[in-house]
């Protein structure tokens, strides 16, 4: 049985954690994020936190709808998207990401 190790981190992927990863993404507050949901600020900071609201669908379907997330991802994790920066073009113009050759990166030798 061949299994492969890998010793990065990766974070735990939680509900509290996607919340957080949402308000950072947007640049807001715990307070404005419960404003635009229609909930309150306690009630966002306790999810926050780990704490569940009896109608966390209904809040999460709020969260969702709101900030044009999926709520699929909002409540249950997954892969995230990959962005490509901003203006960053293949060969030729065409939108291709751009891929660095792996001769490009070995060092040489004089």
């Amino acid at each position: 049985m061949n299994q492969e190790h890998t010793t990065g981190k990766r974070p735990a992927d939680s509900l509290p954690l996607r919340l957080v990863m949402i308000r950072h993404e947007l640049g807001i507050s715990q307070k404005e994020a419960a404003m635009r949901c229609g909930i309150t600020a306690r009630v966002w900071q306790g999810m926050e936190e780990g704490r569940s609201p009896n109608n966390l669908l209904e809040i999460l379907q709020l969260i969702a709808d709101e900030f044009d997330y999926e709520l699929q991802w909002i409540a249950f994790g997954g892969q995230l998207k990959v962005k490509e920066p901003p203006g960053r073009k293949g060969p030729g113009g065409q939108g291709a990401p751009c891929q660095t050759r792996t001769d490009d990166l070995r060092i040489k030798s004089p």
